[in-house]
């Protein structure tokens, strides 16, 4: 508890704010309350005392505050007048009570929360991202077996056959990512393996000459 006068001087000390501040009393009673602002708060107090000078009740705000050892920490402040015999008012009664433990426990639960909130996301995601990919693999299967069937159908020789090839390969090469997906929604731990490029791109070239063209030899 802190006694002052409504220009804000210190005029009484409790022990309370000797443990708080680090100062004894015969070092803050006759200075201002200034000596205990930080470089980012003060002004709450300023315009509270010119209030309640003015005839305001009771204020109460959060804002920082500066010890003796030069370590800011965050105060919760409670400003009420104190009136003399007339009625007038002659001074005020500040309570600072330190909060830095609970507002850090407060800023620490804002980013639990926000982390758990991601972490709710990327799962709903990875069952989102699970189910497209199953859907998509039972479509692809389809493509596979009527692929078979049609090659099963087709002279050797015949003109067609390599493009089932192509659309055989094409959805294995696919089939194969949506396995990677379903593993990622299900965290199954993926078995990577060694590719050539130089087989990959081969395995293409012939889709790639039909769809690009002539852009692909420049």
């Amino acid at each position: 508890m802190i006694g002052m006068s409504v220009e804000g001087v210190i005029t009484s000390w409790n022990i309370g704010a000797e443990h708080m501040y680090g100062y004894g009393a015969e070092e803050v009673i006759g200075r201002r309350m200034s000596l205990l602002f930080s470089a980012d708060g003060g002004e709450e107090l300023h315009d509270a005392l010119l209030r309640i000078a003015g005839g305001g009740a009771a204020e109460q705000f959060d804002t920082r505050r500066v010890g003796r050892s030069g370590m800011v920490f965050d105060v919760s402040v409670t400003v009420a007048p104190v009136r003399g015999e007339d009625g007038s008012v002659v001074g005020a009664a500040v309570v600072d009570r330190d909060i830095t433990s609970r507002l850090s426990l407060e800023r620490e639960r804002r980013v639990l929360d926000a982390r758990l909130n991601q972490s709710e996301r990327l799962e709903s995601l990875g069952r989102l991202a699970g189910g497209i990919a199953h859907d998509f693999n039972n479509l692809l299967g389809v493509i596979l077996n009527y692929a078979t069937f049609i090659e099963r159908e087709l002279d050797d020789h015949d003109a067609a056959t390599n493009d089932l090839g192509q659309i055989r390969a094409a959805a294995e090469r696919a089939s194969g990512l949506t396995r990677q997906l379903l593993a990622f929604a299900r965290r199954e731990i993926l078995q990577p393996k060694i590719l050539s490029l130089n087989d990959v791109i081969s395995d293409i070239e012939p889709l790639l000459q039909r769809t690009l063209g002539s852009k692909l030899n420049s």
